[in-house]
């Protein structure tokens, strides 16, 4: 993951503009709409104008996931979603989703659109207690620990199992059932419901 975040803003999402006397790089699609649950669509609306005059769409949305903050998260969420499936991005999509992001349910709801093996891979990580991968220095001083469970990532999983793959089992194994019970208690934001509700806004929001 790369240390220096303004490589966001030599991508495509981003331009530079006056402001207030002053020029600044600006995000040309409204990315804080897409953090509520109701999308009113002008950031949809917006990325869907932007993507096709995009150079390198691809790249550029993998690039923002490769920064550890959650805004351009939140940008490459909507993007992924409405260009073609790339096996590139689904896999930037995980890795970030692993290394974990304050909009954990908004790429769990992402994965379960565009990967087609989000069940399997959704197993993998359950089975883990959805650890945080490759955890920084804070996180290790924070946790006493290098291995580190991410109850808004597992239960973000779980919502989307349940409410969109309810036939796949995966949630009454035992051995999930037993984690999900630990992470329940520890899960503070709802996850389950904000990544549910999130993928239904975002997708009558595309359709609309």
């Amino acid at each position: 993951m790369r240390d220096n975040e303004d490589i966001i803003y030599k991508t495509g999402f981003f331009t530079v503009e006056a402001v207030e006397g002053e020029q600044r790089k600006v995000s040309k699609v409204d990315y804080l709409e897409m953090l509520n649950y109701v999308l009113e669509g002008n950031s949809i609306r917006q990325l869907k104008e932007l993507l096709p005059t995009m150079e390198s769409p691809i790249e550029d949305i993998c690039l923002l996931l490769s920064v550890k903050n959650w805004r351009p998260h939140l940008l490459a969420c909507g993007a992924a979603v409405l260009i073609d499936r790339s096996p590139k991005i689904i896999d930037a999509l995980w890795d970030r989703f692993d290394r974990t992001s304050w909009v954990c349910p908004q790429i769990a709801a992402t994965l379960s659109i565009v990967d087609e093996n989000f069940c399997q891979n959704t197993f993998e990580r359950l089975a883990k207690g959805a650890l945080i991968k490759d955890p920084d220095e804070y996180q290790v001083k924070l946790y006493k620990s290098d291995t580190i469970e991410n109850p808004k990532a597992f239960m973000s999983l779980i919502g989307l199992l349940r409410e969109y793959y309810p036939d796949s089992n995966i949630i009454d194994h035992e051995e999930i059932r037993e984690i999900k019970v630990r992470m329940e208690s520890k899960d503070h934001d709802q996850s389950s419901l904000i990544a549910q509700r999130w993928r239904k806004d975002l997708l009558e929001s595309i359709n609309a």
